[in-house]
């Protein structure tokens, strides 16, 4: 035991005295590879093709669901891609490699920025991006530890040149400006999100649910501000067609993407793999699937937003930002199709439930220490071993929705606990 303490303060004394180079050196890894791997693979960063073809299309004003299935080329909502424009036109005029540059850097800034919100929202504190002797900067255990547990979603987002990072700064942008008292330019955030994106829109229910008027009045007004501006160019005949188009695809027609995919990690997938594919009772894309993922949902819902309802609201309080990290959450796995990008999504939830273990020790009982471990293993493990068998087994069983749902569960326990410690005060 005095071994490995010593081991521990060994470690952690050589982490601090050398952060600096050991900053660059890990910023180097993450970033330099990217750089030279997009200009000569083009098989990296391929999600970036469905955003340009959205942006084309937009340019074009042609039929965006032309060619349309679930799970497969356009399926965003109509604002989404005018939202891509402007790739479209990086791509004409400067080319494809330094498109692909200019989109990963501008979410890897989206990323600092999230990160300097989290931290403002939590510690009071803004850690710069480059270290310093005596500055709170990101080689501290609190902004580098949530980024690290994350890491696998992380590299996913990036190496995929995926969006989901720029979505997770729009709602972390949103509930930052609403912090500080102002709506509107937090409606703003929030309705951008929702008209990319249409699952950001729980904000809405959970501001109304809160009761936050003002806020919520704001998120609505532009939501449907960006939703429908594209009648500007489409004419509202061909608009009200391409809204019933993408209403059909979201809603009406059948997902398979469960079981071709373990990537998927949603609990939509989680219901057709199990009911379809592993206990044989029904057929994929059926109505049973449906009906249980539908209910699953609901439940969730109930479970969670009984618990953020239970107490009076105090949005500058760590119990308000846990309440904005549950929505995160769910705004993860609720979608039909949830690749393992998604799990960006996660970072203020683990920014907040390490918060509370650093520095709220008596409310991270031994119930929130089991479910965090749990998902840390969950999240870790099919990241280390990822092309083994055991990898294979634990995605084909789910185990990204389960990592998010233990890690949700973990939040209501902490929640609960803050506000019974808070009341016992």
């Amino acid at each position: 035991m005095i071994m490995a303490s010593r081991l521990k303060l060994v470690i952690i004394n050589f982490f601090k005295k050398h952060r600096i180079p050991i900053f660059f050196i890990a910023l180097a890894a993450i970033v330099l590879p990217e750089i030279t791997v997009y200009f000569h693979r083009p098989n990296r960063g391929f999600d970036i093709y469905g955003y340009l073809n959205a942006g084309n299309d937009a340019l074009k004003l042609e039929n965006l669901y032309r060619i349309s299935e679930p799970g497969k080329n356009n399926t965003w909502p109509p604002f989404f891609s005018f939202f891509c424009v402007p790739l479209a036109l990086s791509q004409k005029f400067l080319g494809l490699p330094v498109t692909k540059e200019l989109w990963y850097f501008f979410n890897f800034m989206a990323f600092i920025l999230a990160m300097q919100m989290i931290s403002l929202l939590l510690y009071k504190k803004k850690p710069s991006f480059l270290p310093g002797n005596d500055r709170f900067d990101f080689t501290s255990d609190l902004v580098f530890v949530p980024f690290f547990l994350i890491l696998p979603g992380f590299i996913k987002n990036f190496f995929m040149l995926q969006i989901n990072m720029f979505v997770l700064f729009l709602v972390i942008a949103g509930f930052f400006f609403y912090t500080r008292e102002r709506n509107w330019v937090a409606g703003l955030f929030f309705g951008l999100a929702a008209s990319i994106k249409a699952f950001p829109g729980l904000f809405l229910i959970y501001f109304l649910l809160r009761k936050q008027w003002r806020v919520s009045g704001a998120i609505l007004l532009w939501a449907i501000g960006f939703t429908v501006s594209p009648v500007l160019f489409y004419g509202i005949e061909r608009f009200s067609n391409l809204m019933i188009e993408w209403m059909s695809i979201s809603f009406f027609k059948p997902f398979i993407v469960g079981y071709h995919s373990y990537l998927n990690q949603s609990l939509y997938a989680f219901w057709e793999r199990l009911l379809a594919h592993q206990v044989h009772i029904t057929q994929a894309g059926s109505m049973m699937i449906k009906s249980a993922n539908y209910l699953s949902i609901i439940t969730i819902s109930i479970i969670v937003f009984s618990s953020i309802l239970s107490v009076p609201y105090k949005k500058l309080s760590i119990s308000g930002f846990i309440e904005f990290s549950m929505i995160c959450v769910m705004m993860m796995l609720f979608p039909p199709i949830a690749w393992e990008h998604y799990w960006v999504l996660l970072l203020p939830a683990t920014a907040s439930a390490y918060y509370c273990l650093k520095k709220m020790p008596q409310v991270f009982t031994t119930a929130v220490k089991s479910l965090f471990v749990t998902y840390i293993i969950l999240t870790a493990v099919p990241y280390i071993f990822s092309k083994s068998a055991i990898t294979y087994f634990l995605k084909m069983h789910s185990s990204g929705m389960f990592s998010g749902l233990v890690l949700l569960f973990a939040l209501v326990i902490l929640h609960r606990n803050i506000n019974l410690a808070a009341v016992s005060d």
